[in-house]
């Protein structure tokens, strides 16, 4: 008995040093485990960070390879125009040097003069003497696109006197032209908000608005019938409601650019237009916008759907969003771009672009239709110089004196000439 007491306590007190050890070694080991984990956690966090770094490197590198390509296609393009210009002025100098008839020698000289004297009027419209950049051009669809030499932006908004008044002019402009020439002239809208901040469902009248934006001095002074807006209104024969709603034109731009995909651009801008500037009604309402599409040709019902949809918003303040980047504070503005076709045909590259005259032609504010008319006339011509030779004379008067070809479109304003 006395042997068996003396070696429990012994026995008791090894369990306890092994137990002691064990413990000391689990918290070494989660001690340790808890090190090796904020270690690899660490690690992984650097590694996502230089991954990272590194990929937007490469992006970077690959935005500059993007915009490096770009300029050498640019550059190609300008070297073929030039290439090609230089081969038919070649073509034209043994024209004349090789012993053909004086009448068209003198042909060849005049045709060279009328091609320098209308691309410096067409230089006076350079978009970049303008504007900080130059914008993107809008999406055109494919009925538009191959059918058409020149696409004309005009730079609106719906509840903008002024802009409706730029678009009447724009179109009797094209009845001015000869089919020929108007046939080849495409016009669709560009988006450029004027109330943008402005929530879908707020609305003011006109004369409200006015009051709220130039203060009452200036609203009294837009409402007397001698300013200029109210006469140039009169000679369009315009009704401008005083108490017509201004409001949010998202949905009617959308609306505006539904229309000229379904093939009734200018009905269907000028239809909302109407409603708004003449009629008084709220363009922010679907009702208002059907009845709109339903007198362009539209199906109201096709209309009522596509709005209730959030469809074309983001394209709609992307293009107002490009449009303001350029530096355009006001409207209307158009922007006149060669869609590179002729004739339905698509054009080589480069020719159409060239280091004389800069794409897209930019015109600001309001301008008489006869300015307008010259300048649709020089820009169709600088794309289709062959045009004028195919047009049919007049029947009355085939051969003017000196044996030319008479000219039965409106003269050019003397300041275009300087």
């Amino acid at each position: 008995m006395d042997v068996g007491s003396q070696e429990d306590p012994v026995e008791m007190g090894q369990e306890e040093k092994e137990e002691r050890v064990e413990k000391m070694s689990k918290m070494v080991l989660e001690i340790q485990s808890e090190t090796i984990s904020r270690d690899i956690e660490g690690l992984r966090e650097d590694l996502g960070t230089r991954e990272a770094e590194e990929t937007e490197k490469i992006k970077k590198g690959e935005r500059r390879v993007a915009e490096n390509e770009a300029q050498m296609n640019l550059l190609r393009t300008r070297l073929a125009y030039l290439e090609h210009r230089a081969a038919e002025e070649e073509k034209k100098l043994k024209l004349m040097k090789g012993g053909e008839a004086s009448g068209n020698q003198n042909r060849a000289v005049v045709e060279t003069v009328e091609d320098k004297e209308r691309r410096g009027r067409l230089t006076t419209w350079d978009s970049s003497t303008f504007l900080r950049k130059k914008p993107k051009m809008s999406h055109l669809p494919g009925h538009m696109k191959h059918s058409m030499d020149v696409v004309v932006e005009l730079a609106l908004d719906f509840t903008c006197p002024w802009s409706y008044i730029a678009f009447k002019r724009l179109m009797a402009a094209l009845e001015r032209l000869p089919k020929a020439y108007a046939n080849k002239i495409g016009i669709i809208s560009r988006p450029f908000l004027l109330n943008p901040e402005v929530p879908m469902e707020a609305t003011r009248t006109a004369s409200f608005h006015v009051t709220h934006a130039f203060g009452p001095a200036q609203a009294a002074r837009f409402g007397r019938n001698g300013t200029l807006l109210n006469k140039q209104a009169e000679e369009m024969k315009l009704f401008l409601n005083k108490d017509r709603v201004i409001s949010n034109t998202m949905m009617a731009h959308r609306l505006a650019a539904f229309g000229i995909e379904k093939h009734q651009a200018t009905n269907t801008i000028e239809s909302i237009f109407r409603a708004n500037i003449e009629g008084g009604e709220d363009l922010n309402l679907i009702s208002t916008l059907s009845a709109c599409a339903s007198v362009a040709g539209l199906h109201s019902k096709e209309v009522e759907h596509y709005l209730s949809t959030n469809e074309g918003v983001e394209s709609v303040q992307a293009s107002d969003h490009d449009i303001k980047s350029t530096g355009l504070t006001g409207i209307p503005a158009y922007f006149i771009w060669p869609t590179g076709y002729r004739n339905g045909r698509e054009l080589p590259m480069g020719s159409f672009l060239n280091t004389a005259v800069s794409w897209p032609l930019f015109v600001h504010g309001n301008h008489e239709k006869e300015l307008l008319v010259n300048l649709f006339r020089d820009a169709i011509e600088e794309i289709d110089p062959e045009i004028k030779n195919l047009l049919p004379l007049p029947v009355s008067d085939k051969v003017a004196e000196n044996g030319q070809r008479p000219s039965f479109l409106l003269p050019r304003p003397s300041f275009l000439l300087k």
